[in-house]
């Protein structure tokens, strides 16, 4: 096989042809290696008489559109030459090996001559191994589309896929073709397999769900995908970089397979989850008879409270609160948009009588929390933490529920040092979202926003022991109960920080959660309206904080 580079820069064309080779060490890579540094192409007639005397019929071309004034005006005219030279070569592989080629892709002439795109700009981020490993998938690519390999199809009727916001943005983000090759490698002669997307790919990856059955009996999987290595590489590292510390995490982490699947449909790459005999959490509290979830429950709040009892030395890492919990502009800015979307919302509810009695106009709530988020570095500004190794995003569908009852923990992208009893604010904090709104399996309505506001997520006063039956969301008071018993172990003054801590957390999730897209609107609006309550029961907290520290 040969591979033609046709470019006017001598360092694109030392570096591609270096990165060509390492990825198909079997090929002849031209302009050979004496040359390289002084065959350079300034006009296109030059670059037609090298082309014509490559004297074999297939072969692939990576060909830089701009020779000349190396604009996009000079771009397109490199379109209609790349036409010419696809008359000249039909049976080659044509690369388009250029910085514009977002715009040049809405170009007709582009769709005639090209198989595939390669940019520039992509290359310029990375370096190394990376860079070899995205020329390879790209040249992979254009071969497989040249060849009208671009994926087995998956048959209608044949696998069910279970629509979800997750999964919409999974294909927008990868392409009609890649749940299809994932499903073809992974999946191959399985009967009645479901996919489903776990995430919505907030983070950046994507987790989808694959169960099935072939003749060994029944199948599952969980593949996690992203568009580039490094949005994963970290989760790969996650128990290895924590090797020191994980103390009881040990046995209970369930880490990704080492071994990295490229997509050859599109840019994209994806790890499988390590096989764990298990049900999730949350399919045993989808079940109308929930004592199967609330057994496996107790399970995992007695491992939490274990894993912060191990530091019962007082051996507690310290953090400022502002590196834990931040909040980029992107955060802001969906969070502004969404409260004004929930603002109509709830002066709707106020309108129609929906609104529950006692609480502040809907106005004056979205202000308050806004100018919090606008100076939330102000506000977590010089707050030391005390901090341990956690988990970091333990939710309903990262954990795996062993045939004993014992919980196994996926989906390490978050495991590192976090704030004292974060574990456990979250999981509280998505039984509020995940779960349905009563035995009926509905989801909330306008007048059922009262009921959950009456239970705050506040810390109770003190362990009770035992989670009041009327309860409604006994889980999440479970969760809370825990959490006390946790932080009694500390002294009055730590115990203001932990409490500190646990404040700031809830409230800072609750600032994202406004925003998300696959929770109802209802959800969203009773974590705006939580946000305030949250901060009223804070600033008292952070004077206190301040007046010991000073």
């Amino acid at each position: 096989m040969k591979i033609v580079v046709i470019d006017n820069e001598p360092t694109e064309v030392i570096s591609m042809t270096h990165s060509l080779e390492l990825a198909f060490p079997n090929a002849e890579v031209l302009p050979e290696k004496a040359n390289r540094s002084r065959l350079l192409f300034k006009d296109w007639i030059r670059v037609q008489a090298y082309v014509e005397r490559v004297r074999d019929e297939e072969a692939i071309l990576l060909l830089d559109l701009a020779l000349g004034e190396q604009d996009f005006a000079d771009a397109i005219r490199g379109l209609g030459t790349a036409k010419v030279l696809r008359i000249l070569k039909p049976k080659w592989v044509f690369i388009a090996f250029t910085r514009y080629g977002v715009r040049v892709q809405r170009e007709a002439q582009y769709l005639e001559a090209f198989d595939g795109l390669l940019e520039k700009g992509e290359l310029d981020a990375l370096d190394g191994d990376a860079c070899v490993q995205l020329v390879k998938r790209k040249i992979q690519q254009a071969l497989n589309a040249r060849a009208g390999l671009k994926v087995n199809r998956i048959a209608p009727g044949t696998v069910k896929i279970i629509d979800s916001l997750g999964m919409r943005l999974f294909r927008a983000a990868f392409g009609e073709f890649a749940l299809d090759e994932i499903v073809d490698r992974e999946a191959f002669g399985w009967e009645g397999t479901v996919v489903e997307a776990l995430t919505s790919g907030h983070s950046g990856a994507f987790m989808l769900s694959i169960v099935g059955k072939n003749i060994d009996g029944p199948q599952s999987l969980v593949v996690k995908v992203a568009r580039e290595h490094s949005v994963i590489e970290s989760e790969l590292r996650a128990t290895i970089d924590f090797m020191g510390q994980l103390g009881g995490f040990t046995g209970f982490l369930c880490p990704l397979d080492s071994h990295k699947c490229d997509l050859t449909c599109c840019t994209g790459v994806y790890y499988r989850q390590a096989r764990v005999d298990g049900v999730p959490l949350i399919d045993l509290f989808k079940q109308k008879d929930r004592d199967e979830g609330a057994n496996a429950l107790k399970h995992l709040l007695r491992f939490c409270a274990g894993i912060y009892k191990a530091n019962t030395n007082g051996v507690w890492g310290e953090r400022l609160a502002g590196e834990i919990m931040k909040l980029s502009a992107i955060d802001v800015g969906r969070f502004e948009t969404s409260v004004s979307f929930l603002v109509e919302l709830a002066n709707a509810s106020l309108i129609r009588g929906h609104w529950p009695s006692g609480l502040a106009r809907p106005q004056s709530i979205a202000e308050r929390i806004q100018r919090v988020v606008r100076g939330w570095s102000d506000c977590v500004s010089g707050i030391r933490l005390k901090t341990v190794l956690q988990h970091g995003d333990l939710n309903l569908g990262n954990v795996i529920v062993r045939p004993d009852g014992s919980p196994i923990l996926i989906d390490l992208a978050r495991f590192g040092v976090w704030h004292v009893g974060y574990d456990l604010s979250r999981l509280r904090i998505m039984f509020h979202l995940r779960l349905m709104g009563s035995e009926h399996m509905d989801d909330w309505f306008p007048d059922s926003l009262g009921g959950w506001l009456a239970e705050s997520l506040e810390l109770p006063a003190a362990q009770t022991g035992t989670v009041p039956a009327t309860s409604i969301c006994p889980e999440s008071m479970e969760c809370a109960e825990t959490t006390v018993r946790v932080f009694q172990q500390f002294g009055d003054e730590d115990r203001l920080v932990v409490d500190v801590g646990y404040f700031l957390g809830i409230l800072w999730d609750l600032v994202k959660i406004v925003s998300y897209q696959d929770v109802s609107v209802f959800k969203r609006l009773w974590a705006l309206i939580e946000c305030d309550r949250l901060v009223e029961g804070l600033e008292p907290k952070l004077k206190m904080l301040k007046s010991v520290s000073s």
